[in-house]
């Protein structure tokens, strides 16, 4: 099978566009050269026996492996079946595709061969830093009467008024003002028991903050030819946003989930990009080690008007049906003072996973921050701190960043304190938590979602 390693024009274009900011970015549309299958439901080994009778050599990921994409476990394969999720990932040598599309349902509508689509290649959703020189840039009336009986007091969106962006002021001596704002610093919860995976460029475990606190069986690379260690330094300060220190070694704390068991899957190369599959292989490792929480500050581009990606709905579903939950980014694509808000990125595009808008602490909308444009799963879900955001970095450091990277951490680790603070709520549960909780900051549901999160007291 084809290498996991991106084509050579396409990583250039790839850099390029990341050192630019979100305009360059969005007119870049990029693959990888690989292609993904969707299968029917019920449908993988029909499936398989189709693909080998067009004299493709077939392999299956081992359901008890962890490093799925490993080339081990693909030599020799033209396709590397997932079964759990019905989707296979195609290596794209000259004349598969076209066979490929042969078995697809626009010959015959009883093909276990739903389709066929180009992988395509994601990024860090991070935006520039001034601070840095060339830095990235609806559930069940069941689950809410549930939710509503354990949840007691707790306010919802319609019990608190945009008054309240009042208290949007803040010194940062002691804790950041994200801490501060969602209500952290005064929660008593701190995600002990609760397993949470960050997927993103990998983790600096020398960092003075993390030294000791990560075990190596809790991590993975799916980046070829690449170890866990943080290069880019955007997957470090995306943890220390979910799970930094209750105490930092130096300057405030920035970390919600202090004591949250930490999972790291790098699935981003270290220039900041990375492959559709990695991400996905990525979420489905997290899945198979029980995660709670599963973090992707990740984007992949959506044009007006685009459906969301079934390969990573897919992903998505299965984490709903194994009691976990995906937030992502919805993507920095936007410049609110040009034009109307791009729409929200893939994966956080999908209606099985939670989008994360921005905002700046005085509760305005992130000039970048994408919006709900398109319908069925494009909407944004939840706004979070995401300008000016204190956390790790690489080498022992700090720095300020700002993007939806920063705020979906935010949301992972207060959906971290909520699983902590109600044993049974998971999946869908832990989405009705953080909905009935979230603040009314005066900002449109397509811009918001169901308001500003805040941590459980």
């Amino acid at each position: 099978m084809k290498s996991p390693i991106l084509p050579t024009t396409s990583t250039r274009t790839a850099q390029s566009a990341l050192n630019v900011g979100g305009a360059e970015r969005e007119a870049v549309s990029e693959t990888t050269g690989r292609y993904i299958i969707i299968f029917r439901d019920g449908a993988v080994q029909e499936g398989r026996k189709l693909l080998e009778s067009a004299g493709l050599i077939v392999a299956h990921a081992d359901d008890t492996a962890e490093g799925v994409l490993r080339e081990e476990e693909a030599a020799g394969a033209d396709v590397l079946i997932f079964p759990r999720v019905e989707m296979a990932l195609l290596s794209g040598e000259e004349g598969q595709y076209e066979k490929v599309c042969a078995l697809s349902v626009g010959n015959d509508p009883n093909s276990p061969v739903l389709s066929v689509n180009p992988e395509t290649v994601v990024y860090a959703a991070g935006t520039l830093n001034s601070e840095r020189d060339a830095y990235l840039r609806g559930y069940s009336d069941a689950v809410n009467r549930l939710t509503e009986s354990l949840l007691g007091g707790v306010p919802t969106t319609a019990n608190v008024t945009p008054a309240a962006v009042d208290r949007f002021a803040f010194r940062e001596d002691l804790n950041t003002w994200g801490l501060q704002a969602t209500r952290v610093v005064n929660s008593r919860f701190t995600g002990r028991g609760i397993r949470l995976a960050v997927l993103d460029s990998g983790i600096d475990f020398n960092h003075r903050d993390f030294r000791g606190r990560i075990d190596p069986a809790n991590t993975i690379s799916f980046v070829e030819g690449s170890n866990v260690l943080d290069r880019l330094g955007h997957g470090t300060h995306c943890a220390g946003i979910a799970c930094g220190p209750g105490h930092a070694a130096d300057g405030p704390r920035y970390g919600v989930a202090p004591d949250v068991g930490i999972h790291i899957a790098k699935v981003l190369h270290d220039a900041g990009f990375g492959a559709q599959a990695w991400t996905t292989a990525g979420m489905e490792w997290a899945i198979k080690k029980g995660c709670h929480v599963i973090s992707v500050s990740i984007e992949d581009k959506v044009s007006p008007g685009e459906r969301f990606k079934e390969e990573y709905e897919k992903f998505g579903r299965l984490a709903l049906l194994n009691s976990a939950l995906v937030i992502a980014s919805a993507g920095n694509t936007s410049d609110r003072g040009l034009g109307p808000a791009r729409p929200v990125s893939a994966p956080a595009n999908c209606p099985s996973i939670m989008a994360v808008g921005s905002v700046g602490q005085t509760a305005a909308v992130s000039n970048f921050s994408n919006g709900g444009v398109n319908p069925n799963g494009g909407e944004v879900n939840f706004a979070a701190p995401g300008e000016s955001i204190h956390s790790s970095f690489r080498g022992d450091s700090y720095l300020r960043v700002s993007g939806t990277s920063q705020a979906t951490p935010f949301v992972a680790g207060i959906a971290a304190l909520f699983a902590e603070s109600i044993p049974t709520a998971r999946g869908p549960m832990l989405i009705n938590l953080l909905q009935r909780s979230a603040l009314n900051i005066g900002a449109p549901a397509v811009d918001a979602g169901a308001g500003f999160v805040q941590a459980p007291m």
